[in-house]
């Protein structure tokens, strides 16, 4: 089989590392691997049986005629991703599920912990001419998470580890939501979707874990915040397009929201303008919550292993469902 591996273009921590191509070509010695860029994949996907990407433009999917497995290099597909001719196909679309999850999950409490301890304000009155400043005392106090109720939207790899560390390492009760129900590990009490309102209204922290959909854009809006306890601290390592950013904005100002720790953004890059760029209650990274130096390690594994099955005929991993989305 051809196999052609585009991702060399998303930045440093994101590119394909030659040790991980070297290891995959072992695995698979039978078949071509191609490792190319953005603008030589053109010339490659005709004839290619396999092709791993973070995304693959519709011209160019319409032209891999022989197609055989089209695999992401990210844990949610998002609907930007299955345009209708890629979900009406019988080509299996492959995730990267649970190559991040632990790092994302960590990541979680690096956000929730900077937030409670207000560790951004407080560093900033850390100057040669101050010591004790206002953000130590402006606001909401630093509050400790121990023992407090965390409420985790999407039970998927992510959100059960995140229950997992909120339970075990800091003793929080956790309420947990996904699409069916059935108890789940380290979750003190699991809701379907019709419980949000319920966990909304309990919860001192909200983490989002969701899966970008359709049914989830703007999942977190005017009513959800006034729903919420005052003083919440807000978590989203998911997807931007899951809170109304100027909703957010107006929770964090009203006092309603205490803190907000976001790894992703409704407009990515974050636009120079916006003003969770300089409210004191937002801590931000750049989604890179997934950032780790195990991907690739565990990624190659799933795609050698789906080569594998992908000759015999065997059940594929890491398999999305294309009307859900994830």
């Amino acid at each position: 089989m051809k196999i052609v591996f585009d991702v060399k273009t998303a930045g440093s921590f994101h590119s394909m590392p030659e040790w991980a191509l070297s290891e995959t070509r072992k695995a698979l010695p039978a078949h071509e691997i191609f490792s190319v860029t953005r603008d030589e994949l053109p010339s490659y996907v005709e004839n290619a049986d396999v092709i791993v990407c973070y995304s693959l433009p519709r011209e160019l999917f319409l032209q891999a005629h022989d197609l055989k497995m089209l695999v992401f290099a990210v844990d949610g597909i998002g609907p930007q991703r299955l345009y209708p001719e890629l979900r009406s196909s019988p080509v299996p679309v492959i995730n990267s599920k649970g190559c991040r999850s632990q790092a994302i999950a960590e990541h979680a409490f690096s956000l929730l912990l900077a937030c409670s301890r207000k560790i951004i304000p407080m560093g900033k009155t850390l100057t040669p001419e101050g010591w004790w400043g206002n953000g130590v005392t402006e606001g909401h106090p630093p509050m400790e998470i121990s023992g407090k109720t965390i409420g985790i939207l999407g039970l998927g790899n992510i959100g059960k580890r995140v229950a997992k560390i909120a339970r075990n390492g800091f003793g929080m009760k956790v309420l947990g939501m996904r699409r069916g129900k059935g108890s789940v590990e380290n979750v003190d009490e699991v809701f379907g979707p019709d419980g949000l309102d319920h966990i909304l209204e309990n919860s001192d922290v909200i983490v989002l874990c969701l899966p970008e959909t359709e049914n989830t854009q703007c999942f977190i809006g005017q009513k959800e915040f006034a729903l919420m306890k005052h003083g919440v601290i807000i978590i989203n390592i998911a997807r931007g397009s899951l809170i109304d950013t100027q909703e957010l904005v107006s929770a964090i100002k009203s006092g309603k929201v205490a803190a907000a720790g976001l790894d992703v953004f409704e407009k990515e890059p974050l636009p120079a303008d916006s003003p969770l760029r300089t409210l004191p209650q937002v801590v931000a990274t750049p989604h890179a919550a997934g950032v780790t130096p195990h991907f690739w390690e565990r990624f190659i594994k799933i795609i050698i292993e789906n080569v594998k099955r992908l000759e015999s005929g065997e059940q594929l991993l890491n398999i999305t469902d294309k009307v859900l989305g994830y």
